[in-house]
């Protein structure tokens, strides 16, 4: 650590040495890469390195430097920092405001990713149940062609049946073998012979009787 600090001096001590720190610190830039704590760190770095040289930085400068080093994704927020009174802003605000807004970011970015995970996991579900989905379909579709098919039929078997005469009955939509005329004639005829039948046997009963 000592030794840090001591290069640290010789290097500030050096003719052009906070210059060329200034110029260095010109170069800083964050790329989204990392933490934001690791960029505001280096730009600290300088502070500490020029706190006592001429070149040294005020606390405006430092936010300055850390803002104007910030990526396009983040002019949002640099706008809102920007905007606060410099009287009442401290750098510890700024770091923690930037720390928040990377953490907001961080856990947006995480739904996001989580969201198309289960789009995409969706989809191969979507993709897997098509060819059962699309024979069910087929197989509504075939049903209602059979229905139809069975309907027009019907309707071929009612327009025939409307051309048919009974010569029994003399009336139209069937023939003599299903009227249902002629069938009721019939089982009467039958009633009527097996009374009369059962008659006769009676009247000869009794005839044998009396002989």
């Amino acid at each position: 650590m000592w030794e840090t600090l001591a290069n640290q001096a010789d290097e500030t001590k050096q003719r052009g040495g906070p210059i060329n720190l200034r110029r260095q610190l010109q170069s800083e830039v964050y790329n989204g890469r990392g933490l934001i704590s690791e960029y505001i760190s280096r730009i600290l770095s300088y502070r500490d390195r020029l706190a006592h040289t001429p070149q040294k930085l005020s606390k405006d400068e430092v936010i300055a430097h850390i803002l104007i080093g910030l990526p396009k994704t983040w002019n949002t927020i640099s706008t809102i920092i920007e905007n606060q009174p410099p009287e009442t802003q401290t750098l510890d605000d700024v770091v923690n405001t930037l720390n928040s807004h990377e953490r907001k970011q961080t856990t947006l970015k995480q739904s996001e990713q989580s969201n198309a995970f289960l789009g995409r996991r969706q989809a191969r579900v979507g993709n897997a149940l098509k060819p059962y989905q699309n024979r069910r379909f087929k197989g509504r579709v075939n049903k209602s062609f059979r229905d139809r098919d069975q309907d027009q039929d019907q309707d071929q078997d009612d327009d025939s049946d409307n051309e048919l005469e009974c010569w029994y009955c003399a009336k139209r939509g069937h023939t003599s073998r299903h009227c249902q005329i002629k069938r009721l004639a019939m089982k009467r005829h039958k009633e009527r012979e097996r009374h009369d039948t059962a008659n006769l046997a009676t009247a000869n009963i009794s005839d044998a009787i009396v002989l």
